[in-house]
């Protein structure tokens, strides 16, 4: 496969009112050169943040949650089911700096999913927090379901 960057994004600031989402999938880095060993698998990293004027977002503000095959597995169950997901992520949760970041990913469609959903991301960081959201069409949400279907297939090296 090319050298080329694997990403999805969707940009929704024409109103300056949402932000935007940017999927990134990263594949196993040993898969082809030996056999799979646990903790290799591929990962998405999902940036998300907010506009800062009409088609304008500030990328300094972006929070990143990385998705593991289960959580794309996750979130692929939700989507398909027409169910809301959400995940909850402490990087610091088997280390000393337990509880000083969390962050949490929803999916959500209070309108119905006919109409597609709301990408929420969420960072609490000290007293410090940051939201982001991102309305996907339903068009989007078809786009992500394959999308993390082959992400699953290809970081397990299947």
């Amino acid at each position: 496969m090319a050298d080329r960057p694997l990403q999805y994004a969707v940009y929704k600031g024409m109103s300056n009112k949402w932000g935007a989402a940017q999927f990134d999938f990263k594949p196993p880095v040993l898969a082809s050169i030996v056999p799979k060993v646990e903790g290799e698998e591929g990962i998405i990293f999902l940036a998300a943040t907010s506009t800062s004027g009409p088609n304008q977002y500030d990328w300094t503000k972006k929070i990143v949650f990385a998705l593991s095959v289960i959580d794309q597995g996750k979130i692929l169950t939700g989507l398909l089911g027409k169910q809301d997901v959400s995940l909850v992520h402490d990087p610091g949760a088997n280390s000393p700096n337990k509880g000083q970041v969390v962050k949490t990913l929803s999916f959500s469609a209070p309108g119905g999913w006919e109409k597609g959903c709301m990408l929420n991301l969420s960072q609490k960081k000290g007293e410090d927090s940051l939201k982001h959201t991102v309305p996907l069409s339903p068009d989007e949400v078809t786009v992500l379901k394959s999308l993390f279907g082959r992400a699953i297939y290809r970081s397990l090296g299947w």
